[in-house]
């Protein structure tokens, strides 16, 4: 899990200078904070990792997934 979690954010950083921000956009804004939010998460979780601690990982990971599933979601059903 942790090389998944070490894959996503180095994907998602990556990506980041594609991103298109138009802030007129409900859409946009709401994929925009959801990516924010997968960076973050993903970040934070990989610094308690590499510290040697595990508590929170488990409660940061949900939540970094949850925001990459609700950004497929949202970006698959907007138009």
């Amino acid at each position: 899990m942790y090389g998944y979690l070490i894959d996503l954010y180095h994907a998602t950083v990556r990506h980041l200078g594609a991103l298109k921000f138009n802030k007129a956009s409900e859409v946009h804004r709401t994929l925009t904070s959801l990516y924010a939010s997968i960076i973050e998460l993903t970040n934070s979780a990989i610094i308690i990792r590499e510290g040697g601690a595990y508590t929170g990982m488990d409660i940061l990971l949900r939540s970094a997934m949850e925001a990459h599933v609700d950004s497929i979601w949202r970006a698959a059903t907007s138009t």
